[in-house]
């Protein structure tokens, strides 16, 4: 059904470039959808958390925010087009057949791979049309079911390298959406027990740096795995918390670490990589879960402080990598920049738990 759709609409937007589209006017469209493409994945975050942050939109303000910035600008930028090219240049037929195609073919790739990003994003389990992680099924984030054009992850790779190249900022979108696609639709796993796939920004927190929250622990049948402390805000969404209604409910797919290569994680730029957990770690035992299982916060947290939860997570840290982010849900993350996991000792531990003591 997928790729039904990827093909359908990459034809419908050929079929226009060739019905409707001169030489000048193929390539200027094109531009503009690449233009749109560039501003929706640029601003779509901060547009949804506007909205999220007034409690409107829930779970569809990111999606909706994407959409919506895309049509606004793909449309003013198409209508300017008509005004700025002038006359048409004409090269003959073959000239103008060749842009048509070839133009139609791009934007056809850009717009379905828009669509595609949009569906997954949405906070609904498409069971007939798109989901690489159906909820009947294990998450497994190496093994999705993406569809053979798998045109999301394209468009996705395409801005990663824009927003580390030209247009390149203090944070990049290869790393702080790392595995960008998967991401989204394992955020929505839980959509069917009522766990939302969005979260207010500052939701999940890390302790300071000096009090050495990244810490190396050795278990005797597990091998070394880095365990991060991290805090998760039992406030509601639209208080900048991640709580809906009722208590703090999510699995353990909605939290994820983002590495970079060893002694370039002091930065958000470049390219980061996204590592899933093994478990939580609560007294010296590590408790290992799936992915698609349900945090305990009763009996797996660590303890409670102004309302907000702490947990230990563990996380098996690729060769070569170092931790740069702790991300919970689609939006929501921690900077983690600078700092150093480091082997635990009972100094390291008693000054995190002291931690939750104090006023």
């Amino acid at each position: 059904m997928t790729i039904a759709i990827i093909l359908l609409i990459i034809l419908l937007t050929m079929a226009f470039f060739y019905l409707k589209c001169k030489l000048t006017t193929s390539l200027t469209t094109l531009i503009t959808i690449v233009l749109a493409t560039i501003a929706a994945f640029s601003y779509f975050e901060t547009a949804a958390q506007f909205l999220i942050s007034r409690g409107y939109g829930g779970g569809w303000a990111m999606p909706g925010a994407f959409v919506v910035i895309f049509m606004f600008v793909f449309a003013l930028l198409r209508s300017g087009a008509d005004y700025l090219v002038g006359s048409e240049i004409d090269l003959g037929k073959p000239a103008q057949t060749a842009a048509a195609v070839v133009c139609g073919l791009l934007g056809g790739i850009l717009f379905a791979g828009n669509v595609l990003v949009v569906l997954g994003m949405m906070p609904v389990q498409h069971k007939l049309l798109y989901n690489r992680f159906p909820a009947d099924s294990p998450i497994v984030p190496a093994n999705p079911q993406a569809p053979a054009l798998a045109v999301d992850d394209w468009v996705a790779g395409f801005y990663g390298l824009v927003s580390r190249g030209a247009l390149a900022s203090k944070t990049s979108f290869s790393v702080l959406h790392a595995d960008f696609v998967n991401t989204n639709h394992i955020n929505r796993h839980g959509l069917g027990r009522d766990i939302p796939t969005i979260a207010g920004r500052d939701s999940v927190v890390a302790p300071p740096k000096a009090k050495t929250p990244i810490r190396l622990f050795t278990f005797a049948d597990k091998g070394t795995v880095a365990v991060v402390r991290v805090g998760l805000s039992m406030r509601s969404i639209a208080d900048g918390g991640a709580a809906e209604t009722g208590p703090l409910a999510f699995f353990l797919g909605q939290l994820r670490l983002i590495c970079k290569q060893d002694g370039q994680q002091d930065n958000l730029l470049g390219k980061g990589q996204a590592v899933w957990p093994k478990g939580i770690v609560k007294n010296g035992a590590l408790i290992e879960k799936r992915l698609e299982e349900m945090v305990n916060t009763d009996t797996e947290a660590v303890g409670e402080r102004n309302r907000v939860l702490w947990l230990d997570v563990a996380f098996s840290l690729p060769s070569g990598q170092a931790p740069a982010a702790i991300q919970f849900r689609q939006n929501a993350w921690a900077n983690l920049t600078g700092y150093r996991p480091t082997p635990t000792s009972p100094e390291i531990e008693q000054a995190l738990n002291e931690m939750l003591k104090e006023e």
